[in-house]
């Protein structure tokens, strides 16, 4: 499909026209009353009656009076709205300017039944809104104000059968007395705050909750960072003014500046070169506040930025804030290949759209926008690395199929809203959002290793028939909830829903499956039902022995006609993330690792019999793996940097093993995990152990002293890897491995171990000291029992065991030393029977 650009103008017209027709009859009802729709584009009083049909936008710098005696009716309406200057789904009336009642009364109040929540309420966005409520009464709204930037003034007013009557963040100077809270969810909600809102000669009857104050906990999630190059403008500078048209391939670099608007004609490619820098001059020609400089490609799309030379996308004004500019957009395009990489996107209104087109992005950055990414009936999109910081909205998503991957949203307004959307997401970071972290609307959602923390609330999940899967996902130290679902199908699998605010799980009408996680520590309830459905939360961990109490779970004991939560065959569960370590004590439970998760200096971790610990895989570089470059790995991996004590049982041995993720995260099979590096530190003992599947099981540099009794070290590319470390490892098995033991620089005994069936048993790779190496068992190595690296010129003893050659083979035909490199030294054995295996 083709759409002529310019012909926008006469198709915003055609659907102005639409929208009168339809909102037609509910007008003529209000006939003789004041509308209010959409902007107030200067300075303006009303009284009377008065009629919010549509969402209300009030700019910087103008002022909306309501006089004595005004009635102001709310039309409710849930849409699927895309307007980045407005943050809900519901009716709205937004803030940037000034909302004033300076004498009452002024009603604020739904048409039709009265419920909680039926429009969104009065929002104050940003530092410079500012709103005057004196003798007010606001009714029906799902925040009766909330107060996220900017002063209010608030006396003498009433709130009732709103989901919060005034919600107000640290950012927001709010001054209130002499009001009152009847019949709320919420009277007053401080998020962020230890101090709650209330005001002199307040009073609250029948609310939920009176007053609550809700802080996050202290700690954070490590991940690896990435932070955009902004280097100073190459030589060149362009200029577009009005509307203008590239017609032919073209190529920017330098400067280009846009005044008006730009268009990428069909079959035209648009490349941006590294280190270019897309000013946008500040139009607005509706009185709206919002910049209209814009780019729309119907072509091809390359912005080619380097690691060291980021393209940046920004106001021409230093001073500006977001919405400054319109979007860059790529609208009805054939190309399968528009890539944005390595860019910042600054002060836009819609910085980067896609609508009937794919795109990837790879290393983007959004600040301060009114929205990050916007994406519209389009397939094939995928953002890889992406940093979302202070949007008033970062992602949104409608009708589209999107992959996301190594992103860090954080500290935005609203973090990721998706409607009737196919999203699979992975390695993802949601933190210190104010109103919504990640919303799903009627849409199917896939989500694995991925934390969400510091929000005033994690994930939520609503819509008929939308399937949500989740494996390996934290949502812990959220203000309100760990997660909610309704009305939806859900499984959730190896997942945290613990510390948080209120709730751990909400679940209103939904079929929801939770196994394998771990849900404690949270403020009210574990697991709070508020619909007919029966929830599994069978096989969790509550922590602590045995069953939830009684008190944290919410069912139909509770209420009649409220579905039951199983609780049956309580287990023990930890997910690690970088930040979120292991917990103190001695562990029996089942451990996820994602990442390089760390035990600092001073911290002892201890394992117990049947104590089972999983790495998942992830991506060399992704988001958690911070730590690559050798000697570490690029896996998840256990970084001892003070001790380990995993001491399993012969029956029921402690357990090291990659995890296996459920096929629908299509992870491919997974690779090696990293290993458990004991770097520095007082070191451990591994006794009774199983380690398996890993790059290298156990290494350990420059720690105190390690001891490995009985374990079995299996399948891995290196059992064992020691340097600069006191050893002592016996009576443990080495089978399938590349190489059983590997070592240098290496002080310690090495006795009574059976190496069978590796590649190499045991490699020696430069300047073995004093290594004793005796009553050891060979067999069966594909290539030799043991083998000197280039730096070993000294000569190696094996004293006592067994050395078990193949049939018309020699024992020395199992040896890499001096008769091979005449630099290295020779491998000596002693008092070793040399017998003929296969």
């Amino acid at each position: 499909m083709r759409i002529n650009i310019f012909s926008e103008f006469a198709l915003a017209i055609f659907l102005r026209i639409a929208v009168f027709f339809l909102l037609l009859s509910p007008v003529r009802a209000w006939a003789g009353s004041t509308m209010l729709t959409e902007v107030i584009p200067r300075n303006r009083t009303v009284s009377g009656e008065v009629v919010i049909s549509e969402d209300l936008f009030i700019p910087e710098g103008v002022t909306l009076t309501f006089l004595p005696g005004t009635t102001v009716t709310i039309i409710p309406r849930e849409g699927t709205r895309t307007d980045s200057k407005f943050l809900t789904t519901l009716t709205e009336i937004s803030v940037r300017g000034t909302l004033s009642v300076p004498e009452g009364p002024v009603v604020f109040r739904p048409e039709g039944e009265m419920f909680r929540g039926s429009w969104a309420g009065i929002i104050m966005p940003a530092s410079s809104s500012r709103v005057i409520l004196h003798g007010v009464r606001i009714a029906g709204a799902r925040y009766g104000l909330l107060a996220i930037g900017g002063e209010a003034d608030i006396r003498d007013s009433g709130f009732s059968h709103n989901e919060i009557g005034i919600a107000v963040t640290p950012d927001a100077v709010v001054t209130e007395a002499s009001n009152t809270f009847d019949s709320n969810g919420t009277g007053t909600a401080a998020w962020f705050s230890k101090s709650p809102l209330k005001g002199m000669k307040d009073r609250f009857s029948g609310n939920d909750d009176d007053t609550l104050a809700l802080t996050a906990p202290g700690g954070e999630i490590l991940h690896r960072t990435m932070k955009p190059v902004i280097i100073p403008a190459p030589p060149g500078r362009r200029e577009y003014l009005g509307q203008e048209a590239i017609t032919e391939d073209t190529v920017w670099s330098g400067t280009v500046v846009i005044d008006g608007q730009v268009a990428v004609m069909p079959d035209v490619t648009l490349t941006i070169r590294a280190g270019t820098r897309v000013l946008f001059r500040f139009r607005d020609t509706d009185q709206d506040g919002i910049g209209e400089s814009w780019i729309i490609a119907q072509g091809r799309v390359r912005v080619l930025g380097k690691e060291d030379a980021w393209v940046l996308f920004d106001a021409e004004d230093e001073k500006a804030g977001p919405g400054a500019w319109g979007s860059f957009s790529i609208i009805a395009s054939d190309a399968p290949d528009n890539l944005v990489r390595y860019a910042l996107f600054r002060h836009g209104h819609r910085s980067f759209h896609v609508h009937f087109a794919r795109a990837s992005l790879e290393h983007v950055a959004f600040e301060d926008n009114l929205r990050g990414v916007q994406f519209q009936e389009s397939e094939g999109l995928s953002i890889n690395w992406g940093l979302f910081t202070g949007n008033q909205s970062a992602m949104r998503f409608r009708d589209s199929t999107v992959d996301l991957s190594n992103i860090v949203v954080r500290d935005n307004t609203s973090g990721i809203n998706f409607l009737r959307a196919r999203v699979r997401a992975r390695n993802l970071l949601v933190e210190g959002n104010t109103l919504e972290s990640f919303l799903a609307r009627e849409s199917d959602t896939d989500l694995s290793g991925s934390v969400f923390t510091r929000n005033r609330q994690g994930p939520r999940f609503k819509g008929e028939g939308e399937q949500v899967r989740m494996w390996d996902v934290a949502s812990v130290g959220n203000l309100t909830e760990g997660m909610s679902f309704k009305n939806v199908k859900a499984d959730i699998l190896d997942s945290d829903l613990s510390d948080n605010g209120l709730t751990g799980v909400s679940v209103t009408d939904a079929e929801v499956s939770i196994g394998s996680s771990r849900i404690a520590g949270n403020g009210r309830f574990a697991v709070d039902n508020n619909g007919s459905t029966r929830i599994d939360a069978r096989h969790n961990d509550w922590g602590k022995p045995g069953p939830p109490s009684r008190e944290s779970i919410y069912d139909g004991t509770d209420e009649e006609g409220i579905g039951m939560v199983l609780t049956d065959d309580p287990t023990s569960f930890t997910l690690a993330f970088p930040g979120r370590p292991l917990p103190a004590g001695t562990q029996s439970a089942d451990t996820l690792i994602t990442g390089d998760v760390a035990v600092p200096s001073g911290r002892t971790v201890k394992l117990g019999p049947g104590a089972r610990v999983r790495f998942a895989p992830i991506q060399e570089g992704s988001l958690f793996d911070l730590y690559s470059d050798h000697p570490d790995f690029s896996s998840s991996e256990l970084l001892i940097r003070g001790k380990i004590e995993a001491t399993g049982g012969t029956d029921d041995p402690v357990t090291f093993s990659r995890a296996a993720p459920p096929e629908w995260t299509d992870i491919e099979p997974p690779p090696l995990w990293g290993g458990i590096n004991l770097t520095g530190g007082e070191g451990g003992i591994f006794r009774n152990c199983v380690i398996s599947g890993a790059l290298t099981g156990i290494h350990a540099r420059e720690a105190a002293s390690v001891a490995i009794e009985q374990c079995i070290l299996e399948d891995n590319e290196v059992g064992i890897r020691f340097s600069r470390t006191h050893v002592s490892i016996t009576d443990n098995i080495f089978r399938h491995n590349e190489a059983g033991l590997r070592f240098h620089e290496f002080g310690g005994v090495v006795e009574n171990n059976s190496f069978d069936s590796n590649e190499t048993a045991v490699f020696v790779t430069k300047n073995p000291q004093g290594v004793i190496l005796r009553n050891n068992i060979f067999r069966n190595s594909a290539d030799y029992h043991v083998k000197l690296g280039e730096h070993v010129s000294d000569d190696i003893r094996i004293s006592g065991g067994i050395f078990e050659v193949p049939k018309g083979k020699r024992p020395e035909d199992l040896i890499f030393d001096r008769k091979n490199e005449d630099y290295l030294g020779k491998v000596i054995l002693e008092g070793v029977s040399v017998v003929s295996g296969r």
